[in-house]
């Protein structure tokens, strides 16, 4: 049996501009008010941009590990996972490879969104 392995992260340049373009306005604008009006009543306001900049920061440690064998399917979800969780193929009912065509049949990649979308998620719901 051929082996699959595969990593997934939050390593997407286009991420890392968003993120970084979005934190540093308010960063830049708390830390100047900080400075000169060396008020320390807004010491929690820079805490605040501190632990906001930590919690995004921390998107960058997230990674999906799966491994495909002869044993199961293996899979690690860091930090929620500090080790590979097994399914076995025991305790698979079916599974199957296909060629998919992620543009006619999903409407392409990534996230969605519009008016046929949330048509679509309307119909699906009802």
């Amino acid at each position: 049996m051929r082996i699959f392995i595969e990593e997934q992260g939050f390593t997407q340049t286009s991420l890392k501009i968003l993120l970084i373009v979005s934190i540093i306005p308010p960063l830049i604008i708390i830390t100047n008010i900080f400075v000169n009006n060396n008020d320390m009543s807004l010491i929690k306001y820079f805490s605040l941009v501190c632990i906001i900049l930590a919690a995004v920061g921390v998107i960058f440690i997230f990674k999906l590990k799966t491994r495909i064998d002869e044993i199961g399917i293996h899979y690690q979800f860091f930090p929620f996972h500090f080790k590979m969780k097994t399914i076995l193929w025991e305790n698979i009912k079916k599974a199957e490879t296909r060629k998919y065509y992620a543009l006619s049949e999903y409407g392409g990649w990534g996230l969605k969104g519009g008016w046929q979308w949330k048509r679509k998620m309307v119909l699906l719901l009802m």
